[in-house]
């Protein structure tokens, strides 16, 4: 359950990431 939830944590963070990249 923990890795699911650090799993989770890295996709939102690489999708902050493309937002902020298309944005530019």
């Amino acid at each position: 359950m923990y890795r699911d939830l650090l799993n989770f944590e890295y996709i939102y963070k690489f999708k902050v990431i493309l937002i902020i990249i298309r944005n530019f």
